[in-house]
């Protein structure tokens, strides 16, 4: 796969390492890439960030959980999120609670939840996948040892793993 070849570090061509860091200010519990890369999505208990990936330096775009402390929930307190492969203003997230999010980031308010699955599982949405090919597919596995699948963003079955 010449694609994917390395140089050696010895190559004229070969860049140094890099490393950027950035600081999240809260702990993240999981990261995901948008289609082409130049974007991450950041939760954690108390982080849901969107972030520009720049050559040089990061930038927030988006702090979903900027929000007076009385509209937050635990809907944006996330063990997992993962961005549709199809769409790059559409999220999924897993919170704590059960329940599965879904977020536009098109829409014109402030608070960018699109839809809300609650109680789809008894325990902590602890995985969210969203299938390589049929985008409309989307799985969560919980704590309670469940997974769910939601087709076209709507709840079709709860199978015990």
């Amino acid at each position: 796969m010449a694609g994917n070849r390395r140089l050696p570090p010895e190559s004229p061509d070969a860049l140094p390492p890099q490393k950027i860091t950035f600081d999240l200010k809260q702990p993240a519990t999981s990261l995901s890439l948008n289609h082409d890369g130049s974007m991450v999505a950041a939760v954690g208990r108390k982080l849901f960030k969107l972030i520009k990936l720049g050559a040089q330096k990061f930038e927030v775009k988006f702090d979903l959980r900027d929000l007076p402390p009385k509209q937050l929930n635990l809907n944006y307190s996330s063990n997992d999120v993962q961005w549709n492969p199809n769409d790059d203003l559409q999220l999924a997230t897993a919170p704590t609670n059960g329940s599965v999010v879904l977020w536009d980031l098109q829409k014109t308010t402030k608070s960018k939840i699109a839809h809300v699955y609650e109680n789809v599982h008894e325990r902590a949405v602890n995985k969210l996948s969203f299938h390589p090919r049929e985008v409309t597919i989307l799985l969560s596995g919980s704590q309670d040892s469940t997974m769910c699948c939601f087709v076209s963003f709507y709840f079709l079955q709860v199978c015990p793993v």
